[in-house]
């Protein structure tokens, strides 16, 4: 995020929700450091430590609570207030809480990516320019080696209802990927971890992280990886951030809300030759009451690993 101009005015950005959902909202903070705005980020996490993707030398955070909003008086001070779709939700704020006040609302449209709704305050406070790019905390943009040998992977995502966008063919994909002596470094929490026979792991590298880094360790990690293959997380939109080529794997949730926007990304939501009608049901009574998860069981880690060979190939060449 560099700066562009002097940074005269004061903007309290009201933020929450998870690891992309933050990470989908720094082009917004970009946009705003460009109309001379110094963003503070009040942020009301769900997952717990996730603000260092925001963190750098322009954003500051000032609450890291996720059951605290802002008193009146403290935003009083500020010359605009924008609140994300995410920023109050989950609690009980009066309509008129902020009257008075320069209140810019973002959206939650279900037809329009993620990062389009988070820019609407910024249109409407004269930005004019292009959508700026996503940005992970003080991490920057690592050069680019298709010829890479190193796949990231990450199997996971949030927990509760969101474990319908969990995919289940991650363990036989990374036989098949090693089988081809490519590297494979598993990333997430401890409940993520993946474990190989000694067979399979003699042919390329693989290396089991999930649960052994931090977050800040983590995308430390994912640096060095040049390729990554997720379920729709926040890791996954961390990868397509920082601009590693991405294989997003997609089931019930909608792609054209969080699809990663790297141009050398790509969707996976259902193997060649089917696709269920029921699918996107995100934002449906389906999404809720579905137990089959067929949108995901008929991707086949056969068919991914095509998907994966057929993405290295065009950006080798």
């Amino acid at each position: 995020m560099n700066m562009r101009k002097k940074l005269d005015k004061s903007c309290l950005v009201l933020m929450g929700q998870g690891i992309g959902n933050l990470v989908m909202a720094t082009p917004l903070l970009s946009a705003l450091q460009a109309l001379g705005y110094r963003p503070d980020v009040w942020l009301r996490p769900t997952w717990p430590g996730s603000g260092i993707v925001l963190e750098n030398n322009i954003v500051r955070i000032v609450n890291s609570d996720i059951e605290k909003i802002p008193t009146k008086t403290m935003a009083g001070k500020y010359d605009a207030i924008v609140n994300t779709q995410w920023g109050l939700s989950g609690q009980q704020v009066p309509g008129d809480y902020f009257e008075g006040m320069n209140l810019y609302q973002g959206f939650n449209y279900p037809n329009k990516h993620e990062i389009e709704n988070y820019m609407e305050p910024a249109y409407k406070l004269g930005y004019e320019g292009e959508i700026p790019e996503q940005w992970v905390g003080k991490w920057v943009r690592p050069a680019r080696n298709y010829n890479g040998t190193t796949v990231g992977i990450h199997s996971g995502c949030f927990g509760g209802i969101w474990e319908k966008k969990k995919w289940n063919g991650f363990e036989p994909l990374i036989r098949g990927l090693l089988n081809q002596q490519l590297n494979v470094w598993n990333f997430g929490t401890e409940k993520e971890e993946i474990e190989l026979s000694e067979y399979y792991t003699k042919w390329g590298t693989y290396y089991d992280f999930a649960g052994a880094y931090t977050l800040s360790e983590t995308i430390s990690r994912m640096q060095e990886c040049d390729y990554f293959i997720a379920n729709n997380s926040g890791l996954m939109h961390i990868a397509d951030a920082l601009g590693i080529p991405t294989i997003a794997i997609f089931g019930p949730t909608l792609v054209v809300k969080n699809r990663p926007v790297n141009k050398d990304s790509l969707v996976i939501q259902a193997s060649t030759g089917w696709k269920p009608d029921c699918i996107p049901c995100q934002y449906t009574p389906n999404f809720k009451f579905c137990e089959s998860n067929k949108c995901l069981d008929n991707i086949s880690p056969e068919f991914v690993y095509k998907e994966f060979e057929k993405l290295r190939s065009e950006l080798i060449a």
